[in-house]
């Protein structure tokens, strides 16, 4: 039996990778602190939902809490760095 994903949203999963790119080594909660202003609506388990979407398609790593806490920080991997783009053969 499969988890059913929490967010499906791309556009807002796209959003926490580029805030990863530029604020790597951060955990969800300073990633909702910086995007509230455009994804207000959005709670923890949207935050952890997208991380762990992207740690799956290896697109960012997980690192250790900062010292004090119990939430990982996250990091762009080379892979998460790279522009995705999808080729169409006709």
């Amino acid at each position: 039996m499969t988890k059913e994903l929490v967010e499906k949203d791309q556009e807002f999963i796209a959003a926490i990778l580029d805030y990863i790119k530029g604020n790597p080594n951060q955990d969800w909660k300073n990633a909702r602190e910086s995007l509230k202003n455009d994804w207000g609506q959005k709670k923890r388990k949207n935050y952890n939902s997208a991380l762990y979407q992207l740690l799956a398609s290896g697109d960012v790593e997980k690192g250790p809490p900062h010292t004090g806490s119990s939430r990982p920080t996250w990091t762009a991997t080379e892979n998460g760095d790279k522009q995705k783009y999808i080729f169409t053969v006709k």
